[in-house]
């Protein structure tokens, strides 16, 4: 019976580690992400990767800034497996924000920017919002690059 109960246990543990789904029950509307950008995440044949770059040296309105893109980039990575992040905090870790500038040449980085790549081509933001999100990964899987002539 113990062995029956502790295989069942295991299964469930297995599962939900597999099928991670986040319930909000406070305020629904909070997190709903747009139907375009649900379209795109799930439309994604190929790797995203974005990295933000902050330090906990934050006052209050600003650590509030932080944990809702954090929440916002949890909800766009529980929507396909091509989609990852990576919080680099330059004044902790400042030789992973060397190796990551060795490896991403001729960019200037800046505190609260992220960067967004997919393939050769990446893509810096300095807003936090959805749609600046979701045009810079739009940007970056078309691999089109606009000039504008006068």
């Amino acid at each position: 019976m113990v062995v029956a109960v502790t295989s069942i246990l295991g299964i469930l543990n297995w599962l939900s580690a597999k099928h991670y789904k986040r319930f909000n029950l406070a305020d629904p509307t909070s997190e709903v992400l747009s139907d375009q950008t649900i379209q795109i995440l799930k439309s994604l044949d190929q790797d995203v990767t974005l990295t933000y770059f902050y330090t906990r040296q934050y006052g209050e309105q600003d650590e509030e800034v932080f944990q809702t893109f954090k929440n916002l980039l949890e909800r766009y990575k529980s929507l396909t497996t091509r989609f990852n992040y990576e919080l680099i905090d330059y004044a902790k870790n400042p030789v992973r924000l060397q190796n990551f500038m060795d490896e991403t040449k001729d960019m200037n980085i800046e505190e609260g920017a992220s960067l967004i790549k997919s393939g050769d081509y990446i893509e810096k933001i300095n807003d936090t919002s959805e749609s600046a999100l979701t045009q810079a990964i739009i940007k970056v899987t078309t691999g089109l690059e606009r000039t504008v002539c006068f």
